[in-house]
């Protein structure tokens, strides 16, 4: 893979106010080795290619620039990237977020270079608001330090953010079961890409906070935007999701369990008030399910309340602060 340690994934549509954020803080990243940035631009009409194209002039040996000549949605503009990724490792970071930890890729890449045994490493992060600013501490001190094996991921889900990891080159994008599992959905490629990679190994979950994600409806065409505007559509497009890939490991592991832990998450959101769900639509969907997965959802959700609740005491007791 040439002598390019690690390739940074970069997502990038309509992000024209956020991305040179993004850059200038992949950039600094303080390293001993080669790594790329190869940037996925999905014909963005609000400036966001013209930015791009500044810094791979600045920077020709570093940018690779995959400029689509029409829209293609973040499934087939992700899966672009990951081809053209020369890498030992990948990370990611989509382009209206960013890094905030300059040591972040040489720290995580000495570990995964020391322990062979993990496939990943990922770590804490912060929401800012569409400013980039007043940062909220996303994980608790219980959350961190701490291997997760795939064991947890389908009791828990993986807690932190896919654009904090960096992981081992390893996933088949050319297989062809692959690229088929791959479309079984327009996004939610973090679920495919942890599913797969701790098929492999275990993946570490460090206490650095390194990342700045622009939540909720920061961004319009921000995946955390998209999903609490179509909660339904998008739970339906989860469990295509489990099932393609229940269908991929042929009966070596059962996911279904993680869709207990979607709805459970919903009906938490629900009763906060966070998301606006249909309630019909919500019996609908619980009562296509068997009684067993029917009730792991209650179980799911009483549990997300409880360690909600416990993130909100973490918050108010460590008043971390966290200088952008």
């Amino acid at each position: 893979m040439d002598d390019i340690k690690v390739s940074i994934s970069v997502l990038s549509y309509k992000h024209g106010p956020y991305v040179r954020k993004c850059l200038d803080s992949l950039l600094a990243q303080k390293v001993n080795f080669r790594y790329e940035i190869v940037v996925g631009e999905d014909f963005s009409n609000d400036g966001t290619r013209e930015i791009l194209l500044e810094y791979k002039e600045k920077y020709p040996d570093i940018f690779t620039l995959l400029l689509n000549d029409e829209n293609v949605g973040a499934a087939r503009n992700n899966h672009n990237i990951k081809l053209h990724c020369r890498g030992k490792y990948i990370a990611t970071c989509e382009s209206d977020d960013f890094w905030i930890d300059e040591n972040k890729l040489q720290r995580q890449v000495d570990f995964l270079e020391a322990h062979p045994e993990y496939v990943g490493i990922a770590a804490n992060y912060v929401n800012v608001n569409v400013e980039g600013k007043n940062p909220r501490v996303q994980l608790m001190s219980w959350q961190l330090n701490k291997r997760y094996r795939l064991k947890d991921y389908l009791r828990y889900g993986l807690p932190s953010h896919g654009s904090t990891m960096v992981h081992r080159n390893i996933i088949p994008y050319t297989d062809e079961r692959y690229v088929k599992l791959r479309f079984s959905a327009p996004t939610m490629g973090d679920v495919l890409t942890h599913a797969l990679l701790l098929d492999y190994g275990d993946i570490y979950m460090e206490s650095a906070i390194t990342l700045a994600h622009r939540s909720g409806a920061a961004t319009p065409t921000s995946f955390s935007a998209q999903q609490k505007k179509k909660a339904m559509d998008f739970t339906r497009m989860y469990f295509n999701i489990v099932d393609s890939l229940n269908v991929y490991f042929d009966g070596k592991h059962d996911f279904t369990p993680l869709k207990a832990n979607r709805v459970g998450a919903m009906l938490r959101s629900g009763l906060s008030g966070n998301l606006e769900i249909d309630k019909a639509d919500m019996k609908a969907l619980l009562k296509e399910m068997p009684l067993k997965l029917r009730l792991l959802c209650y179980s799911r959700c009483i549990q997300k309340t409880w360690r909600n609740l416990l993130h909100k005491l973490g918050r108010k007791l460590s008043r971390k602060v966290v200088k952008l």
